[in-house]
C-alpha cells in the first residue's frame, strides 16, 4: 500500500539535477520544472557561456572536446558546491557522467535522467549551431554515446523519464509526481503500519484473491509476484500456498513486511518501471495501484505486470475504487499491542468528478507507553478510473481481461476485481 501521495512541496528534494544525452531537453524541461516547483534554475551550458564568452560548439573547436568535458564537469561541481542544499534545478551537460568524480558528487543528490532514442535526439539537434558537431551521422554518434553512458546514467539517477514525443508539461508533471515524498505512515512511521491495518484482518480477502487467480489461470499457481506489497498483509496468508516475491517503492514498508514474511523475497521497485528479468505464474496488485493517478501511470503498471506473467498465467488487479462504484464515506479504526496503540479517522471524497482522482484524508492518533501522544493528518490523492479504462489498458498490455465482483463481508457493496489472463504457449 505504498506508492506516491501528495505532500507539501517544501518536502521535495533539493537540489534536483537533470542528466541525459545531448538534445534530451535538459534546459527546456529544467526551466519548466523549476518554475513548477518555485525553484531557481541553473543551466550548466549557460554558466559556461557566461564564464568563457563562448558556447559549447565554439569551445570544442577552440580547446578540444576533452577540455570542454573537463569544463562541463567543473561547472557542475561549482553549481553543487554553491547550491548543494538549496531549491535549485540544475541542467547538467551530457558528458558529466563520464567523470568519476562527478558521478560521486551526483550520488549525494536527486538525479533525473531524461531518456530518449538517439535517432529522435539527432532529429531534434539538426541545425542547432550552439552545440558541438556530432559529425556526418549524428544518430550514429549519439548511439555510441548512449551505449557508453547508459550504465553511468543508470548508476547516478534516482528516476528515469522518457521524453520522446511528449510535451514539456507532461514530462514536468511526471517528474513532479514521482518526486513527491511518500507518506509518513509508509516511511518514518512505517513501524506503526500493522497497528493501522493488521495482517489477521486480511485472511478473507487473501483467500478470495488466491482462489480467483487459480480459477483464471490455465497453469498451476506456484510463484506469485506482488507489486506494491506494502506491509505484506496479503502475503502473510497467500505464502502458505505459493512462493511470493514482494516489491514496493518504500524500503521501510518492505522492512515491516519482512517481520511477518521473512521467507519471502523482498525487492525495492516502482510498479510502473520495475523489470526483474524473470516471470511468474501470477502477478498481483492490490490497493497500491490506487495511488496511480494518471492513465499513463496506470498503463505502465499494467504493462509491468503483464511482462512478468508467464504464458497461461494471470494478472490480478484489486483497486479500492472505480468510477462506477465510487461513494464518499467516513470511517475509523485502529489496533494496539502491548505498548502502543493507533487509532484513525478517515474521510473519502471526490471534489471534481470530471478528473481522474479522489482524496482520502487519514487522521492518526498514536499512543506509546512512556511517550507523549502524537497526532497527524495526511491527505492521499488516489486514482479513479472507469471500468473501461482498466479493461482497455489490460487488453493493450496483451491480457484477456474480465471483471470479477468481490463481495467482502466488511463492505456493504461489491467491489471490482480485474483479472487478466495471458496466452498459453503454442504446443511445438
Amino acid at each position: 500500500m505504498a506508492v506516491a501521495t501528495p505532500a507539501d512541496d517544501t518536502n521535495l528534494p533539493r537540489p534536483i539535477v537533470l542528466v541525459g544525452l545531448m538534445g534530451a531537453g535538459k534546459t527546456t524541461v529544467g526551466r519548466a520544472l523549476a518554475e513548477r516547483l518555485g525553484f531557481r534554475f541553473l543551466d550548466n551550458d549557460a554558466g559556461i557561456e557566461a564564464e568563457y564568452d563562448a558556447n559549447g560548439a565554439e569551445l570544442a573547436d577552440r580547446l578540444g572536446v576533452q577540455e570542454l568535458h573537463r569544463i562541463e564537469a567543473a561547472q557542475l561541481t561549482t553549481a553543487l558546491d554553491a547550491f548543494g542544499s538549496q531549491e535549485v534545478v540544475v541542467a547538467s551537460a551530457a558528458s558529466v557522467v563520464d567523470d568519476a568524480a562527478s558521478r560521486d558528487r551526483l550520488g549525494g543528490h536527486t538525479v533525473v535522467w531524461l531518456e530518449a532514442d538517439p535517432a529522435y535526439l539527432a532529429a531534434r539537434l539538426d541545425g542547432d549551431g550552439h552545440r558541438r558537431s556530432l559529425g556526418l551521422n549524428p544518430t550514429l554518434a549519439l548511439t555510441g554515446q548512449s551505449d557508453e553512458r547508459r550504465q553511468h546514467f543508470t548508476e547516478v539517477s534516482d528516476l528515469s523519464v522518457a521524453v520522446e514525443g511528449r510535451s514539456v508539461h507532461d514530462i514536468v508533471e511526471e517528474i513532479h509526481r514521482r518526486l513527491i515524498p511518500l507518506p509518513r505512515i509508509y516511511t518514518n512511521l512505517a513501524d506503526w503500519f500493522h497497528l493501522l491495518t493488521a495482517p489477521a484482518d486480511y485472511e478473507e480477502e487473501a483467500a478470495f484473491y488466491l482462489h480467483q487467480m487459480r480459477a483464471a489461470a490455465s497453469r498451476r499457481i506456484v510463484t506469485i509476484l506482488e507489486l506494491g506489497s506494502g506491509g505484506g498483509n496479503n502475503a502473510s496468508h497467500i505464502k502458505r500456498e505459493a512462493t511470493l516475491t514482494l516489491t514496493d517503492r518504500s524500503p521501510a514498508m518492505l522492512a515491516v513486511s519482512r517481520t511477518i514474511n521473512p521467507e519471502c523475497e523482498h525487492i525495492v521497485g516502482d510498479m510502473r518501471t520495475i523489470r526483474l528479468g524473470r516471470d511468474f505464474d501470477a502477478v498481483f496488485v492490490q490497493d497500491a495501484i490506487g495511488y496511480l493517478t494518471t492513465e499513463e501511470d496506470l498503463r505502465a503498471a499494467i504493462v509491468s505486470a503483464a511482462i512478468h506473467c508467464r504464458p497461461g498465467g494471470v494478472v490480478m488487479l484489486a483497486p479500492d475504487e472505480v468510477v462506477e462504484t465510487f461513494r464518499s464515506s467516513t470511517g475509523s479504526g485502529g489496533h494496539s499491542d502491548e505498548t502502543r496503540s493507533l487509532s484513525y479517522q478517515s474521510r473519502i471524497w471526490d471534489p471534481d468528478p470530471n478528473d481522474s482522482t479522489y482524496f482520502m484524508e487519514m487522521s492518526y492518533h498514536l499512543q506509546q507507553a512512556g511517550h507523549p501522544d502524537r497526532e497527524f493528518t495526511e491527505v492521499h490523492e488516489l486514482g479513479l478510473f472507469p471500468r473501461a479504462t482498466w479493461l482497455e489498458a489490460m487488453e493493450a498490455a496483451g491480457l484477456t481481461p474480465a471483471i470479477v465482483p468481490h463481495d467482502h463481508s466488511e463492505l456493504d457493496h461489491l467491489i471490482d476485481l480485474f483479472v487478466g489472463t495471458t496466452r498459453q504457449e503454442s504446443p511445438e
